[in-house]
């Protein structure tokens, strides 16, 4: 069997108020990272809603540069903090950079970072089998 990820292309038309569909999903060695962004209010966290959780991977010189990254991609969490991203091959070094938009419009700097709050830097993708 091959380790591929499907793909199904759907037309949906005006034809039809309904479409059921059935999908069968091929196993595949790649791995997906499903995560909660929390606020850092140790004594009573809450989970943080449209937080934007920027995807990088580790470039070929990044053991002695860690600063040697690509932007991959990213998402927003949910309305519970929740996010998932992938898939991603085993092995693959992937680097998280969380931020929070406060929505104060404090624009003061050339990217208004002082309206994110950054938290963990850096995860590792877990590559053992389960």
């Amino acid at each position: 069997m091959n380790r591929i990820l499907t793909r199904y292309d759907i037309l949906v038309k005006n034809e039809v108020e309904q479409m059921n569909l059935d999908f069968i999903l091929n196993s595949t060695e790649k791995r997906v990272i499903y995560g909660t962004v929390w606020d850092d209010n140790l004594k009573d966290p809450k989970r943080v809603p449209e937080a934007l959780v920027q995807v990088f991977k580790a470039g070929k010189n990044y053991q002695e540069d860690p600063l040697d990254i690509k932007l991959i991609g990213y998402v927003i969490t949910d309305n519970s903090g929740d996010f998932i991203v992938g898939p991603f091959d085993l092995g693959t070094m992937v680097i998280f950079k969380i931020f929070k938009f406060w929505g104060n419009n404090n624009f003061d700097d050339e990217y208004g970072e002082g309206s994110f709050q950054t938290s963990g830097e850096h995860m590792k993708i877990i590559t053992e089998e389960l």
